[in-house]
């Protein structure tokens, strides 16, 4: 009997880390642009002084000599980490491929392992064996070779690409570690920021709508892009038609700058002016909404949760300030919901806001597992929010002044949104506005006087639906897309007209002459609060109303729990059937 010898390849290399950590990197990418915003705003302030009039002499000239220096300097500085940010935040994108790459060589080589231990048992075994069993076993142990060779190969590759990459981007870091090196580095740099806001549809030109900037911004390349996120931040974040991504970024140098600027300024003793406390307290809300956003986890997949500050202006309406906090991005989701809130909600207000659209997230996401979802709180517009010396606008919740204002701006922001998304790749988005109070009043003015590329709108609380809307349908959209929901006991909803009774802000939604979708929104604790409870209680966990508004969001029209519209007798007071229905527990999928 003759000896045949069928050699086993040697086991694949051990594979080697891959060091580092990419979201680390893209933080420190992030934190180098901020300080460069912020230096860009130190030349434009010096630069400011340089061209001022209000002061003459000697003094004058002293220091506008000097302040040239500071002004080319900061300009310089800013230009650098600018650059050097988009050089970090590259090398991070070439990290995180190549730990892709690593798990992907840790998978090859388990099953290459495993194949080898097999081929291994099988020679052993192949005692008296036919011609055929030996011809399969050496073209097995053929296979291996070339299939471990070629593994041993992708693995030094691996291992020189990082090689490569680690010796450039050191190479580039330390290219600018000293001023001198800054400076030099600086030559020849310009900053086109400026002179692209010049454009045709840019934001601010004539004429400028969400489809211009759209079109402006997706004609830029993805270095201009990042210099107006550095050198304009405030227009960038808070212009509609900008993608959510790009506002997120811009929004969030803001922040840090104002948190910086302002918390420091405290930490050392320095008193706030009553203006610089309330934008504090604007800013450090914004910061907590998106950190609670970031401690979310999505009930399905159980992977944190994005958070995305898509409007941030803690200055705007007098200091009242403007914020909006998706959960989810909503330029990518496929069930998109953009809650609007009413009175005494202002820019400080976007934590508990961020709180029921995360909970309208969780809920609608459980509707429909197989289904991404985003959701909004937009705090956009000048709702009716205090009583203090610098306003009494609260007192115009009895007009539809402050709601006209906010339908316009509610309107540009839907628009925006519909024009970032690009369709081809994430398909078409089911839209849900959902309106608050005041809030339900606002989106009835922008869907009466603007239109709104809503699929569904949804009013809650309501003290009317704006005087332009007399039928669902004013909306424009199907009755049947038009959703309202209102507690028996919630005392802001009866103020609203309910045929010739009322002195709210339009007709009830939910009484029968309107003609919309009612759904169920009472709560289980009905009657044991004090008379505003009941307002207050619609994004709350396992209640009626968040139980239908996710089947809304989720598209699940058929799962909704259909409540009895109120109705107006003309022998007596607004009737609501509501009232005897005993309201029960919904399970929405998550607790508190």
């Amino acid at each position: 009997m003759s000896t045949v010898t069928i050699t086993i390849p040697a086991a694949p290399v051990a594979v080697a880390p891959v060091p580092g950590d990419a979201a680390a990197l893209r933080d420190f990418a992030a934190d180098l642009l901020t300080v460069s915003s912020g230096l860009d705003d130190l030349a434009t302030f010096a630069g400011d002084v340089l061209s001022g009039e209000h002061w003459e002499g000697e003094a004058a000239e002293a220091y506008r000599r000097a302040a040239v220096g500071t002004a080319d300097d900061a300009d310089d500085r800013s230009l650098v980490l600018r650059k050097v940010s988009g050089q970090v935040e590259d090398y991070a994108t070439g990290l995180a491929d190549r730990k892709r790459r690593r798990d992907g060589l840790v998978e090859r080589r388990s099953t290459l392992l495993s194949r080898r231990e097999d081929l291994t048992a099988d020679v052993r075994a192949a005692v008296d064996v036919s011609d055929e069993a030996i011809q399969t076993l050496q073209q097995r142990a053929e296979q291996l070779r070339l299939d471990v060779e070629a593994f041993d190969r992708d693995h030094a590759d691996l291992q020189q690409d990082c090689r490569t990459a680690d010796e450039q981007i050191a190479q580039k870091l330390q290219a600018v570690d000293s001023s001198a090196e800054v400076t030099r580095a600086a030559v020849g740099l310009v900053d086109p920021a400026d002179a692209l806001l010049d454009r045709p549809g840019a934001p601010g030109t004539d004429g400028a709508t969400p489809a211009s900037v759209h079109d402006w911004w997706t004609s830029l390349d993805a270095s201009q892009q990042q210099a107006l996120i550095a050198a304009h931040p405030q227009i960038i974040g808070n212009t509609d038609g900008i993608p959510t991504a790009a506002r997120d970024e811009a929004n969030r140098i803001s922040l840090a700058l104002d948190l910086d600027r302002l918390e420091t300024r405290e930490d050392d003793g320095g008193s706030l002016t009553f203006a610089e406390r309330r934008h504090l307290e604007r800013a450090q809300a914004a910061q907590t909404a998106l950190d609670d956003v970031a401690a979310r986890r999505d009930p399905v997949t159980n992977e944190p949760l994005e958070g995305f500050l898509s409007l941030y202006d803690p200055t705007a309406f007098g200091g009242d300030g403007a914020v909006a906090v998706s959960v989810g991005n909503p330029d990518t989701a496929q069930n998109v919901s953009v809650s609007v809130p009413g009175m005494l909600n202002d820019g400080a207000s976007i934590e508990g806001g961020t709180e029921s659209v995360g909970n309208l997230y969780a809920t609608a996401r459980l509707a429909n597992p197989g289904q991404s979802v985003a959701s909004t709180m937009w705090i956009g517009y000048d709702a009716p929010s205090n009583f203090g010396v610098h306003g009494l606008d609260t007192l115009q919740v009895i007009d539809e002044g402050l709601a006209d204002a906010g339908g316009e701006r509610l309107a540009d922001f839907l628009d925006g949104m519909r024009e970032v998304r690009d369709e081809d790749v994430h398909g078409r988005a089911h839209l849900t506005v959902i309106g608050h109070s005041y809030g339900s009043t606002t989106v009835g003015n922008a869907a009466t006087d603007h239109g709104i590329p809503a699929d569904d709108v949804v009013l809650i609380g309501s003290p009317g639906a704006g005087h332009a809307a007399d039928h669902a349908t004013d909306l424009g959209l199907p009755a049947a897309h038009v959703w309202a929901g209102s507690a028996s006991e919630d005392a802001v909803s009866h103020l609203a007209r309910n045929g010739w009774v009322g002195t709210g802000l339009g007709l009830d939604p939910t009484d029968e002459d309107f003609g919309a979708q009612r759904f169920q929104a009472e709560n289980v604790a009905r009657g044991t609060h004090d008379w505003i409870w009941d307002h207050n209680q619609y994004y709350q966990p396992n209640t009626e109303s968040l139980y239908n508004m996710g089947q809304i969001v989720a598209g699940n029209d058929d799962a909704v729990l259909d409540a009895e519209h109120r109705h107006d007798p003309w022998y007596g007071p607004m009737q609501d059937p509501e009232e005897d229905r005993q309201p029960a527990r919904r399970d929405t999928g998550f607790e508190p």
